[in-house]
């Protein structure tokens, strides 16, 4: 991954966590929204980690880079397409 493309995932994903924290700080947020915001929250901090650490772009799973399509539609993804279908399909 580029450094051009992870200072996009960065961007992208600091105005996430700013969009999570004025919704969880809103009154009229609902408890259960305010549970997946914060599930969303973590999700994104994690991936603040990994950009950090120099893993953006990296499954966690097996590895291999995520395609920047799917890291576009996802840039808080720790998994590629192909791992988080296998987990998702060991979950059901």
């Amino acid at each position: 991954m580029t450094k051009q493309e992870t200072d996009i995932f960065q961007v992208q994903i600091e105005l996430a966590l700013a969009n999570m924290i004025d919704e969880l700080n809103d009154d009229k947020t609902r408890a259960s929204r305010r549970e997946i915001l914060t599930q969303e929250q973590r999700r994104y901090e994690a991936a603040q980690e990994r950009i950090e650490q120099g893993r953006c772009g990296k499954c966690c799973a097996c590895h291999d880079d995520i395609e920047i399509p799917y890291l576009q539609a996802n840039p808080a993804a720790p998994f590629c397409e192909y791992c988080q279908e296998e987990r998702d399909a060991r979950r059901q």
